[in-house]
């Protein structure tokens, strides 16, 4: 549990210095504009850190349920080398699928000035200053916003197989644990009458 919150608050911590620059150049300077180089990185990373994080409150969900479900082998499953592994893997798959963003927004042509509506760079704002047909960046962001809320999903699904899960193991602790010995034996229930 504490790589999982060790792996969170790296994305966290990635999410917020990714940030930092701008916000601390639009509130001390009053400099609302980017270069566009800047803006691509800065949104490479923004999305990347919150793709991670969406991703590890995904592996902690999975590990709650593992956690309640098999408690008795919760620790041969997850061992350490393997939380690394899911937390490397997911930390690639994170950045792979938004790497194609600065490049794609790259190739486009803006008329419009690039003054920022937030104090970071975002997908969406970036695309609404480009003159040219931005239908590739359109469909791709959309498809990188489908698998973040798959994220969502999982953890969603995961969180009502936990539940069973607890109703499962309280309806197992209510059922009488008494031995019917007596009751199966006929001579035994022909002594006790």
């Amino acid at each position: 549990m504490y790589y999982f919150l060790s792996m969170l608050a790296v994305s966290d911590l990635g999410l917020s210095l990714s940030s930092l620059p701008t916000m601390l150049r639009i509130f001390v300077f009053n400099a609302t504009g980017i270069s566009p180089n800047a803006c691509f990185a800065q949104e490479f990373f923004i999305h990347g850190f919150t793709d991670m994080e969406s991703s590890v409150l995904l592996i902690m969900s999975f590990d709650r349920f593992l956690a309640i479900r098999n408690p008795l082998r919760y620790s041969s499953i997850l061992t350490s080398a393997r939380v690394a592994k899911m937390g490397l893997v997911f930390l690639i798959k994170s950045m792979l699928l938004v790497l194609p963003f600065p490049f794609t927004l790259k190739r486009l042509t803006y008329c419009k000035k690039s003054l920022l509506s937030h104090s970071y760079c975002l997908h969406q704002d970036v695309m609404k200053l480009a003159c040219s047909d931005n239908t590739v960046n359109f469909f791709y962001g959309f498809f990188v916003a489908l698998c973040m809320m798959s994220d969502s999903v999982f953890i969603a699904v995961s969180y009502v197989y936990i539940q069973a899960g607890r109703l499962w193991l309280k309806r197992l602790r209510r059922q009488p644990h008494t031995p019917k010995v007596a009751g199966s034996n006929p001579r035994a229930r022909q002594t006790t009458m």
